[in-house]
């Protein structure tokens, strides 16, 4: 499905691009082997394709060198530009499985995170709490309990954004008990942390209220 010449926003080649990454996906899959996504990384002429093929090896093979190198080499060819970090960001956010916390609480050191920076909160923190299920929801409780340090940090700065990525926890009743009592006790540590944003209270009382 590889796409020929340069780069075209049209559709048809929006939909071949579409579809050649579906295939990269279950192929890489199915094989269990980093070789056709590094290719694919290492071949890619537009963001789409290249994007892609790092979410496949970050998310499928994490501790592979292949995936080590496509991250780093996907930093340093886009470092300046801040759009881009962020997605590089997200892809590491959702790299699924209990691991990603360690990984987030790293990349929270990166010279990249800016925590006054709204994009980036929600390109690291947001994307885990909002789009890794496996990750964010850790049978131990450690992804809330996170989650609920950072709202409390964000929220004197930012309570727009702390709301927004608190919104992660609205269905906590719907988890299993050992996990819902982790959730709720994050909760508490929000409710009991000191004066809250409205914003971020308003939140807090609804989720707790029976």
């Amino acid at each position: 499905m590889k796409v020929d010449g340069a780069f075209s926003p049209d559709a048809a080649s929006a939909g071949r691009r579409a579809l050649g990454n579906s295939a990269l996906t279950w192929l890489s899959y199915g094989e269990e082997d980093a070789a056709r996504a590094a290719r694919a990384f290492g071949d890619a002429n537009n963001m789409t394709e290249l994007s892609h093929a790092l979410m496949v090896l970050a998310h499928r093979f994490p501790h592979s060198d292949a995936a080590s190198d496509a991250i780093a080499t996907f930093e340093q060819r886009f470092r300046g530009n801040p759009l881009v970090i962020d997605k590089w960001f997200t892809i590491q956010a959702t790299i699924p499985g209990a691991d990603t916390l360690d990984r987030i609480k790293s990349l929270m050191e990166s010279p990249h995170f800016a925590p006054n920076n709204p994009n980036r909160l929600r390109a690291l923190i947001g994307s885990y709490a909002m789009a890794n299920p496996t990750g964010f929801n850790r049978a131990d409780g450690a992804g809330y309990r996170f989650l609920a340090e950072q709202i409390i940090d964000i929220d004197k700065r930012n309570p727009q954004v702390a709301a927004r990525i608190l919104t992660s926890m609205r269905s906590w009743r719907s988890l299993e008990q050992v996990r819902a009592g982790h959730a709720r006790f994050a909760l508490l540590q929000i409710d009991q942390s000191g004066p809250l944003s409205t914003d971020v209270r308003d939140l807090i009382d609804r989720m707790q209220r029976v």
